[in-house]
Parts: C-alpha cells; sequence; structure tokens
C-alpha cells in the first residue's frame, strides 16, 4: 500500500508538469500566431544612371510595414561602399501595408572609380518583434567610372586645289574634331606647318563640345614644281589629358605642277570576271585619264602580268604587252581593253598597269601613272 500511494503521488506530478508544459506551448504558440508587422525597404536607387568619380548624387529609400499590425517607431541604416558606419533615419510607426516618407542622402560621391554596394537595413537596432526577420536588407551596385577625357583629332587637311600650279596662291584647310563619346575639350593649340617651316604657325582653337569641329586656313605658293608635306598638330604641348593621343597629328603631301601641260593618269581598271579557270579568257579594261590643261600627245599603255609556263619551268621576266594609243584632251578619257588567258599557273595574279612607260610624256603629275589589279586562276 506504501508502493502504490508513492506510485499516485508520482503520476500526479508528472501530470501537473506535462500540464504546465501544454499550457506554455499553447499560450506560446497564441503568441506566435498573434498579429506582427513585417518592415522590409520596399525601394533604393539613386538619382544618377550612371556614376562618375566625385560626381554627387543622391540615394533615396523608403520603408514598407508589410505585415499584418503596426509597427513602432524604428531605425532605418544606410551604408555607403566599404564604410562600416550606417546612416541613421528615424522610422515613424506605420499600419500594415503603410509606406514611410522618402528618406535621402544627398550630396554623397565616390573619390576613386570601383564597384560599391550600397545597403539599406530597415529596423536597424532590432527593436521591433517581426512576422519575418530575415527580409529587412536590400542592397544596390554601382559602378563608379573615372570622368569622360574629350578626344581632340585632325579630322582632315584639304587643299583648295588638289594639284596647285606654280607661282599661284593655294589654300590649305586643316580641321580639327572633338570627336564624339568624349568630355568638352577647353581651349587648345594647333601647329600647321606647311613644307620644312622651322617656325611654323601656331592657332588658338576654342572649347569644342563632343562632336563639333573647328577649322583654320592658310595660304601657301611654290615657284616651282615640287611635293611638299603639310602637317597638323592639335594640343602639340600636350597640355589637355585625352582619351586617346595617337590621333593628334596629321600630315598631307600636296604637289606644286607646272601650268598648261598634261597629266595622264589611270582612272579605272575593271574586269567583267576576276576569277576563271585555266584557259577561260581575261579582259581587263583600263580607262586613262588627261587630268591636265593641255593635249597629251600620242602615248603608251603597258600591262605587265606574271609568266604562265608549265609548273616544271622556272618563271623568268613578267611578259608584258604594250599599245601605242591617241592624243588625250584634256578632261578626256580613253579606255583600252586587255585579253589574255592563263593555261598553267594557278592562283592570285597582280597585274601593274603603266600609263606613259618610258616617261616620254611631260606632265605636272608623274606620281599617279601607276596602278595594280588582281586577279585570280583558279
Amino acid at each position: 500500500m506504501k508502493s502504490v500511494g508513492k506510485m499516485n503521488e508520482r503520476g500526479l506530478s508528472y501530470l501537473v508538469i506535462f500540464s504546465s508544459l501544454l499550457l506554455f506551448a499553447l499560450i506560446s504558440s497564441a503568441a506566435w500566431a498573434s498579429p506582427k508587422p513585417d518592415l522590409v525597404v520596399s525601394y533604393l536607387t539613386r538619382s544618377h544612371a550612371s556614376v562618375v568619380v566625385n560626381q554627387p548624387f543622391t540615394i533615396k529609400c523608403y520603408v514598407k510595414n508589410q505585415g499584418n499590425a503596426p509597427s513602432p517607431p524604428s531605425v532605418l541604416g544606410i551604408r555607403t561602399g566599404g564604410s562600416s558606419r550606417y546612416h541613421r533615419f528615424n522610422v515613424g510607426s506605420l499600419r500594415p501595408g503603410q509606406q514611410s516618407s522618402l528618406f535621402e542622402i544627398t550630396g554623397f560621391s565616390f573619390s576613386s572609380p570601383g564597384t560599391f554596394v550600397i545597403t539599406a537595413v530597415a529596423d536597424l537596432d532590432k527593436t521591433v518583434r517581426e512576422s519575418r526577420e530575415f527580409n529587412n536588407t536590400r542592397q544596390m551596385t554601382i559602378t563608379v567610372t573615372n570622368p569622360p577625357k574629350p578626344d581632340l583629332a585632325i579630322y582632315s587637311i584639304t587643299p583648295y586645289t588638289r594639284y596647285p600650279e606654280v607661282g599661284k596662291y593655294d589654300n590649305v584647310t586643316v580641321c580639327v574634331e572633338n570627336k564624339i563619346g568624349g568630355a568638352m575639350a577647353p581651349a587648345s593649340k594647333l601647329l600647321f606647318r606647311i613644307g620644312g617651316e622651322s617656325n611654323p604657325r601656331v592657332f588658338s582653337i576654342p572649347a569644342l563640345a563632343p562632336g563639333q569641329k573647328y577649322s583654320v586656313t592658310r595660304g601657301v605658293r611654290m615657284d616651282r614644281p615640287i611635293g611638299i608635306v603639310i602637317t597638323a598638330k592639335v594640343d602639340p604641348d600636350n597640355k589637355i589629358k585625352e582619351l586617346r593621343e595617337d590621333n593628334n597629328e596629321k600630315k598631307y603631301n600636296l604637289s606644286f605642277v607646272q601650268k598648261n601641260l598634261p597629266d595622264l593618269t589611270i582612272l579605272s581598271v575593271k574586269a567583267p570576271h576576276t576569277h576563271r579557270h585555266l584557259s577561260q579568257l581575261f579582259e581587263i579594261h583600263v580607262t586613262v585619264r588627261n587630268n591636265g590643261r593641255a593635249p597629251s600627245g600620242n602615248y603608251y599603255l603597258r600591262i605587265d602580268r606574271p609568266c604562265d609556263v608549265p609548273p616544271l619551268v622556272a618563271c623568268g621576266v613578267a611578259p608584258s604587252k604594250k599599245v601605242y594609243l591617241g592624243s588625250l584632251a584634256p578632261g578626256r578619257t580613253s579606255t583600252y581593253t586587255f585579253s589574255f588567258r592563263y593555261r598553267w599557273r594557278l592562283g592570285d595574279k597582280v597585274l601593274k598597269i603603266t600609263v606613259d612607260p618610258d616617261n616620254k610624256i611631260k606632265e605636272s603629275n608623274e606620281h599617279n601613272n601607276i596602278k595594280t589589279f588582281v586577279i585570280h586562276v583558279k
């Protein structure tokens, strides 16, 4: 009987403990299931899509209570880049579904380029009991670049006359450009050298916006037939930090010619077929023009082409064909057709066509009498 009494006392003790645990679980469950707020950073953005070094911009942020109970006052924290310090903002009580007023950090900037993360944390101090505690943080990545640079370049060098006459003045124009895609270029200088001048002229170039051009013109005169080099260089002292520094200089070869002379030139070389099989006929149409101011007189036109012998035979001097053509008046053209076949040798063939090959005609320009043309034998 004593043992039975002890067992009943022990069972009663276990029952009391079990009931207490069950009651605690029920109370805890009810407390857990009760409505709670849920604070999140609903919006985080910046005022500039692209950010450059030392450029001030604004960080904008909203906090929202997306829970089913009001939230008490809390603190919003915003951390910029690699900083460990948060900018703190007081957030008032928010009803369920209510969004806060706008929070901003204005005039913020980065002093160096790189990739930085902006972090915003709702309920920074963890004072609000929420239904979810793992969605308080929102981040934004910002890539900061160096400021854009200007890109000054010589756009063109243009003489008024392609082949100016000896003894007459001609104008040469240099155009400077600040290329699109860079930044505003400050005022600069242009060095403008004609021939071998020891003291070339230096012109002032105004500030140029991206894509803007500015032109400078000089007169030039030569007393004898001669070729000279026109040299133009912008920012000659390299005072402007540019996107590219390898396009500031350009040269142009200008030839002064004797007046009232012919000027025979190969205007064009064309062929109906540039790729033909062995034994098929090639037809090469050569057009000659007299660019001068006097009749040319009768002249020769010659075509030189690689030899065509059996593969086991060494090629010698390339065969040529020369035809004698009638005089060309100033500004007139004439077309002659060369016809030939290749019977042995395959591959690319470089043809050389020359007008006045023996240099018997005195011309205003002796440097435009030759053209090359490529055909292929398959």
